[in-house]
């Protein structure tokens, strides 16, 4: 079985708000750079010093900020949900095999957005309007912009396992 691994979807990392300041950094970083290194080219003595310490720091500058959103994108892409032949939680530690889910319920809410509660047959508790504290570890909070999307997770799994309970709860 091929793993489904649910993470923030390339396309919303291209779009945020992480992204666009590390670009308008280096954008406005670049020309200072750029006037330095050409000035440092025909300076002498002291003001050769000068300059090369004045464009040092904006290329230090943009060599943070590539490297800040190099840590962003990474954090952003680790997987929240692995599903191949175990059913992996990372946020939580919980793994168990695939054979034993038994339901799959999907709602919304206003803050955090999708979530999914994947539950293995020896959980009795479901997902209700009063909560879901005592099922917290088998819940799945989708991240913005989440590759795959809830439906398609539950499309995937229910080709998967065609006997799996699958609620589809609305918003809560």
């Amino acid at each position: 079985m091929n793993a489904v691994k649910v993470r923030t979807g390339v396309p919303a990392l291209m779009r945020s708000k992480a992204m666009f300041t590390c670009i308008l950094f280096v954008l406005m970083c670049a020309p200072f750079l750029l006037f330095f290194l050409i000035a440092l080219q025909s300076a002498e003595g002291t003001m050769h010093t000068l300059y090369l310490v004045a464009a040092t720091l904006p290329g230090c500058g943009i060599v943070a900020a590539i490297a800040s959103m190099c840590v962003v994108w990474g954090r952003r892409r680790q997987a929240v949900l692995i599903v191949d032949e175990q059913v992996r939680i990372p946020r939580s530690g919980v793994s168990f095999a695939f054979e034993d889910l038994d339901t799959v319920q999907l709602w919304s809410d206003q803050k955090s957005g999708s979530h999914v509660a994947l539950l293995p047959r020896h959980i009795e508790e479901r997902v209700d309007v009063s909560g879901v504290s005592s099922i917290r570890p088998y819940v799945v909070t989708f991240p913005h912009g989440a590759a795959p999307q809830p439906y398609e997770l539950a499309e995937i799994l229910l080709s998967k396992n065609p006997d799996l309970n699958l609620d589809r709860l609305g918003r809560l």
